[in-house]
């Protein structure tokens, strides 16, 4: 059960920090087209 909690925490960071690399992304990528 500790393993499993620990594979779960694991994912559910990688997860979050994909997503949260993927919005800077999009920002930069947004206000990169308005500049242009």
């Amino acid at each position: 059960m500790n393993e499993l909690m620990s594979q779960a925490v694991d994912l559910m960071i990688a997860g979050m920090g994909f997503v949260f690399a993927f919005l800077v992304i999009l920002v930069f990528a947004t206000t990169f087209m308005s500049k242009l």
